[in-house]
């Protein structure tokens, strides 16, 4: 709510040789600041279309880090993240996204008795698998904005988060995110701590049986060994063994695409189911209605049973299989 050349003297004088790029407030709300310690990377500022983007190396981690803040209006909420969509600025590598963003994920995410679930959840829950974008889950938890209200006026959500891409996440050693004590604002201090120094642990591929009944990845398959040829020099047997990882790289990333087109998927049926029976508790159901219904039903199962069958596998609970 102050001017951003205000900021940057108020923080400075907590953390003097600290680096500061801010963005002014307009009216009582939007103002930005982000601030790095040059002793731990070489960073530079951005104004962007979505906020600040801060961007450039961080001491244990090879590859550029790109930091965005941002505020997301609690009006035209829509236009605004749909503007930003079309910039790709969501679609960058190791890019982390954070602040009051200004909406939630589901009921889960909401507290008090007249909480009513964000009528755009759905559409930010595509956006976000679209851009994979991962929503990191509090330590414990906890609404981060309250605006001090109580018992049946309680309308506590979770509107401030961090988003972490998918690849960066594969590269990481660990991270978590918790909220703080409440102070002077009415919204919670959202943290998020990185280990770049951690190893992690690589596990092994693992081939999912269930990608044979998919006749897209018998011929994406095919199509790629074909292609391949002649592609390392020596014997027959160096040929083949090195043919065989480049096609274990391909279906990995197969794998993640599908991952990907399979949640957008099983997100648009559940929402054209749920449309449907809402329909049926106000008019005769029709019978295109009840083949649709059944449509979607068997669709819905086919697309969770692929990920039960996903998770069996990575748990290695093979006593399910054989029924034990």
């Amino acid at each position: 709510m102050i001017s951003a050349h205000d900021a940057i003297l108020s923080f400075l004088k907590i953390r003097p040789h600290w680096r500061v790029s801010t963005i002014d407030a307009q009216g009582l709300s939007g103002g930005l600041l982000t601030a790095w310690n040059p002793d731990f990377g070489e960073l530079k500022a951005y104004h962007t279309i979505a906020g600040l983007l801060v961007e450039g190396h961080i001491k244990g981690f090879t590859e550029p880090i790109r930091i965005l803040n941002i505020y997301g209006p609690c009006r035209d909420r829509l236009p605004f993240w749909e503007k930003v969509d079309s910039h790709n600025i969501l679609h960058l590598d190791n890019l982390i996204v954070g602040g009051d963003l200004n909406l939630t994920l589901g009921q889960s995410e909401l507290w008090g008795g007249k909480s009513l679930e964000d009528s755009l959840s759905g559409y930010f829950k595509q956006l976000f698998i679209r851009t994979n974008l991962v929503d990191i889950s509090l330590a414990n938890l906890a609404p981060t904005w309250r605006n001090g209200r109580t018992g049946d006026e309680n309308i506590a959500k979770r509107l401030d988060r961090f988003l972490v891409s998918g690849n960066l996440i594969d590269r990481v050693g660990r991270y978590r995110s918790w909220t703080s004590p409440e102070g002077i604002s009415d919204h919670l201090p959202v943290s998020l701590q990185v280990d770049f120094h951690f190893n992690r642990v690589q596990y092994p591929f693992k081939f999912n049986k269930v990608w044979l009944s998919d006749c897209e990845f018998k011929l994406a398959v095919e199509n790629y060994w074909n292609d391949l040829g002649y592609v390392k020099e020596g014997s027959d047997r160096d040929t083949f063994l090195h043919k065989l990882s480049l096609v274990k790289r391909f279906v990995v990333n197969w794998m993640k695409k599908k991952k990907v087109e399979q949640t957008l998927e099983l997100l648009n049926v559940e929402s054209e189911l749920a449309d449907l029976l809402k329909e049926a508790h106000h008019t005769t159901f029709k019978s295109a209605n009840k083949e649709r219904l059944l449509i979607l039903n068997n669709k819905k199962y086919h697309l969770l049973l692929i990920q039960e069958i996903t998770w069996r596998l990575k748990s290695r609970a093979l006593w399910i299989d054989a029924g034990d």
